[in-house]
């Protein structure tokens, strides 16, 4: 995982047709995608914690042990040693190798929960998969797995799909992401965290709520290129992308492996997605394609994108009462899925590209529907 001299190996308004075709088996966005196929024998920080500032980049270390990380647990992220980090695409990250080769990669969302995300805890023996529960609306391998200890939580564990051939009918209508000019394809784990703390650090107004990423796994298991899936010239872009983000004096670069797997750990959030709610009754269709808009409203006035944006990707609570949560006149929303999430190429931070930020009352009494959208009543 870690050398001295790496090498590569070798719509805007997005229709809800799922919903609209068939609200109980809205599958039409479905990606063919499966986990790899394993060769024979292989085997909380509080919500309301605020994101440290990262450090300054320094070249760093070798990668640190279990024991040594462990060690270090009771220190926060952002007074760790400079040297204890390695920066990947500009996020920071803590990484850890186990005795068996395993490396896992935290950022700081993820390090006060270092023992608890060990791959014992979840990994092993496909404990993901015979006590997690696949996500239903997923089209890769995409699990929600309780951790029991020695902290409890919830996770989503996610197979990275870097590589693999991306189906150009999944993509919203027209979508393409501006900010480069290969095809469309799925981000590398790293590119996705990346991705996905630029736009949560976004200071252009309205926030947008997101899981939080708490790693970067990376099994010892090797693999035959064909049970991957990827396609080389694909994969070679990312990983150089990625070495090259990293200082050219470091000592020690972080580099893609060809015949490793991916994984990325989020926190699991709590909450209904858009189909869901339409299922359930608990939103009317228009409802449900008023706040999708309101969603890539927001998304394009901080400039970014999501190339295969689905309803179900948006998560919405729901008060006892049964209204639709709130705040200062907008739905309360968060965002679940950012393997396609990308920056647009000249975005200007601070820029707005869309109108204001839509108010909604109730489940959008300040708008009425006709056969083109919303309208300001």
């Amino acid at each position: 995982m870690t050398a001295r001299e790496p090498r590569i190996t070798t719509s805007r308004d997005l229709p809800l047709v799922a919903m609209q075709a068939s609200v109980r088996n809205a599958r039409t966005w479905a990606i063919d995608s499966i986990e790899p196929i394993e060769l024979p024998n292989s085997e909380r920080a509080s919500s309301r914690r605020k994101a440290c500032a990262y450090p300054s980049f320094v070249e760093p270390r070798m990668p640190l042990s279990l024991a040594d990380s462990i060690e270090l647990t009771r220190t926060p992220f952002d007074q760790l040693p400079q040297t204890a980090l390695c920066q990947l695409l500009g996020v920071p990250y803590v990484h850890v190798q186990t005795e068996s080769g395993d490396d896992l990669f935290l950022t700081q969302w993820g390090w006060p929960w270092l023992e608890s995300l060990l791959p014992q805890n979840w990994y092993r023996d496909r404990y993901y998969k015979t006590s997690g529960t696949r996500l239903r609306f997923s089209s890769g391998a995409v699990y929600r797995v309780p951790i029991v200890g020695p902290r409890s939580l919830q996770v989503v564990v996610k197979f990275s799909r870097m590589g693999q051939y991306l189906d150009p009918s999944c993509l919203a209508e027209g979508a393409r992401s501006e900010s480069t000019a290969q095809e469309p394809n799925f981000s590398s784990p790293f590119e996705e965290v990346a991705a996905l703390e630029q736009l949560r650090n976004s200071a252009v107004r309205p926030r947008v709520l997101t899981k939080r990423a708490l790693a970067v796994f990376s099994p010892a298991e090797r693999f035959e290129d064909w049970q991957l899936g990827r396609q080389l010239h694909q994969f070679e872009r990312q990983a150089r992308s990625l070495l090259e983000s990293q200082a050219p004096s470091a000592p020690e670069k972080v580099a893609l492996d060809p015949h490793r797997n991916y994984v990325v750990l989020f926190h699991w959030m709590n909450g209904v997605n858009l189909e869901e709610c339409v299922e359930q009754g608990r939103l009317t269709l228009p409802e449900a394609q008023l706040i999708n808009r309101m969603v890539l409203a927001d998304l394009d006035r901080k400039g970014f994108e999501i190339l295969d944006h689905k309803p179900n990707h948006v998560i919405v609570k729901f008060r006892r009462t049964g209204s639709l949560l709130q705040r200062h006149g907008r739905v309360v929303y968060a965002l679940a899925d950012f393997e396609l999430l990308k920056l647009k190429a000249h975005a200007a931070e601070g820029a707005t590209s869309g109108p204001e930020p839509l108010l909604l009352n109730g489940y959008g009494l300040r708008e009425s529907f006709n056969d083109h959208g919303p309208v300001a009543t």
